[in-house]
């Protein structure tokens, strides 16, 4: 009697054990996924009226994490297992483009490689 009581606390506790990790994972998943920069009430723009804007600051991004893509699960469990992969930090950049995907390309002299991000998947990689 005392072993069947023991044991259905053990698998209890292993349950409760497996739904909190799994909940730990999971909870990582969870990234916004709309807008990437939020508008302001009162755009900066260049030139200031009464000439016709040409450039507006939407934002900044320095890093892979600015694009706040959101994580499957199956990559949460692989950060888990194998430990967070190192993250693309724009060192030295020097020029950028944006092309008709809505990939921004930044060129980075001090780390000579070009950063490719996409916008509309947020996605990123270097090219080098």
């Amino acid at each position: 009697m005392k072993n069947s009581v023991s044991r259905k606390i053990e698998v209890e506790i292993g349950i409760s054990v497996f739904i909190g990790v799994t909940l730990l994972i999971c909870s990582g998943c969870a990234r916004p996924t709309g807008e990437l920069f939020a508008t302001s009430a009162t755009p900066i723009v260049w030139p200031k009226p009464p000439e016709t804007a040409r450039i507006r600051y939407l934002g900044q991004i320095s890093t892979e994490k600015d694009l706040q893509r959101a994580v499957s699960w199956p990559e949460s469990l692989g950060q888990l297992i194998f430990g967070q992969k190192e993250i693309g930090v724009l060192v030295n950049p020097y020029a950028v483009a944006l092309d008709d995907k809505n990939r921004l390309l930044i060129a980075d002299t001090s780390g000579s490689v070009i950063h490719l991000m996409d916008l509309k998947t947020r996605r990123y990689r270097q090219i080098s």
